[in-house]
C-alpha cells in the first residue's frame, strides 16, 4: 500500500518536469537564434607579411616586428590611406595581428582585419599591409635596414554571427536550465502539496 501511495504522489510531477523542461529548452534555442539574426554580421580577412629586420634574435625579431606593425608610423600611414574611403572610421578592434613564425632573420606577421562587408574587411586589411610597407621604405630611407612583402592573402570569411555555435550554446544553456527549472518546480509542489496536507491534519 506504501509503495502504491508513493506512485500515487510521485508519477503526477514527471509530466511537469518535462512541460518545464522542454518549455525553457526550446525558449532557450528561440533567444540564441533571434539573438543570432539580431547580430550584425562581420567578415574577417587576413594577409600574411614577412618581415626582414636584419638578424637577431627570433623572439626579439618577433617583437620587433609587432611593434612596427602597430607604430605610430603604420597607423598614422593607415589613417592617410584610409581617408575618403569606406573605412575612414575605424577602430584598434577592427584590427588583430600575431606571428606566425620566426627566425633570426624573418618573421612572419599575420594581420587581420574585420568589417561588416567582405569588402571592408579586405579593403583594411590591405591598407594595412600597404601602410606597413610604406612606413617600412620610409625607415630603410633613413638608415635602417627592414623591409615588409606580402606572402599570402586570404579570401574574406564571415565570422560572426556564428549561428551554429550560438545555437549550441543555447541548447546546452537550455538543458541546464531546463533541469534545474524542472526540478525546482517538481519541489515547490511537493512542498505546497505537504504543506496542504500537514494543515488539512
Amino acid at each position: 500500500m506504501k509503495n502504491e501511495t508513493q506512485l500515487i504522489e510521485i508519477s503526477p510531477k514527471l509530466p511537469v518536469f518535462l512541460r518545464v523542461f522542454f518549455a525553457i529548452f526550446f525558449l532557450s534555442i528561440a533567444v540564441s537564434v533571434l539573438i543570432s539574426y539580431a547580430m550584425p554580421v562581420t567578415y574577417s580577412t587576413r594577409i600574411l607579411l614577412s618581415w626582414l629586420g636584419g638578424g637577431g634574435d627570433p623572439s626579439t625579431n618577433a617583437a620587433l616586428a609587432l611593434e612596427f606593425t602597430t607604430s605610430d608610423s603604420v597607423m598614422t600611414r593607415l589613417a592617410e590611406l584610409a581617408n575618403g574611403t569606406s573605412r575612414e572610421r575605424m577602430s584598434a578592434h577592427d584590427l588583430r595581428l600575431r606571428v606566425s613564425s620566426a627566425t633570426r632573420d624573418e618573421s612572419l606577421i599575420e594581420l587581420q582585419a574585420y568589417g561588416h562587408r567582405a569588402s571592408e574587411a579586405a579593403e583594411l586589411c590591405e591598407m594595412w599591409a600597404q601602410a606597413c610597407m610604406d612606413a617600412s621604405d620610409r625607415t630603410a630611407q633613413a638608415g635602417r635596414k627592414v623591409s615588409f612583402r606580402i606572402v599570402d592573402r586570404r579570401e574574406p570569411v564571415r565570422v560572426r554571427p556564428n549561428k551554429p555555435r550560438n545555437t549550441g550554446i543555447g541548447a546546452l544553456a537550455g538543458i541546464v536550465l531546463g533541469a534545474l527549472g524542472g526540478g525546482g518546480v517538481v519541489q515547490l509542489r511537493r512542498r505546497i502539496e505537504a504543506r496542504g496536507r500537514r494543515r488539512a491534519l
